[in-house]
């Protein structure tokens, strides 16, 4: 359906993986250009050049600067203000499962979509079929935190899929670590 609808095939990519290609490309290009452990804390145009400021107090400038320093973004903050995100009513459970930990049926290069009353789950495979990734999304409106790493537990995983198929109770059982999170507009 994607080739014919968009000329192209659905591809899924691991965040971490692509984050590697493209940090090796750079490298390849520009060696040295990446350095690691530093915070952004804010940016500024001057005299027509992008400077990014970093937490310890150091510096960077250029020609241009991508903010993908992640949700609780300083270069979008110093762009266009510390506005508060506005919650969706929507929570989302993570999590990536090693392949081998799934029974055959679930083991598969194909993503499937779970969709019920006020929940949906998708799942799709990473890594070369290495992985399968799931996304649960619940309305909820008692989870207001906003971080990819908050840690949850299977149990109240569980519970917000509750009476939903075996497999993704199955889904569910093999996540090592699930994570939850509140989605957030800005």
């Amino acid at each position: 359906v994607s080739v014919e609808t968009y000329g192209h095939p659905y591809v899924t990519l691991y965040r971490p993986d692509l984050l590697a290609v493209l940090a090796e490309a750079v490298e390849a290009a520009a060696p040295g250009t990446i350095r690691l452990g530093r915070r952004a804390a804010g940016c500024a145009d001057e005299a027509g050049r992008a400077v990014l400021r970093f937490a310890d107090g150091a510096a960077a400038e250029g020609d241009a600067l991508v903010g993908a320093d992640g949700i609780h973004s300083a270069v979008r903050a110093a762009l266009y203000g510390p506005g508060e995100a506005e919650f969706t009513g929507l929570v989302a459970w993570r999590g990536v499962i090693p392949m081998e930990r799934l029974p055959r049926r679930l083991a598969r290069m194909v993503a499937s979509n779970w969709v019920g009353p006020g929940r949906h789950v998708v799942q799709y495979p990473l890594r070369r079929g290495e992985l399968m990734n799931f996304v649960g999304v619940v309305e909820r409106d008692d989870w207001l935190e906003e971080s990819w790493t908050t840690p949850g537990t299977h149990a109240a995983m569980r519970a917000d899929f509750a009476g939903w198929h075996d497999d993704v109770q199955a889904l569910i059982d093999a996540i090592p670590q699930p994570y939850l999170w509140a989605l957030k507009l800005r």
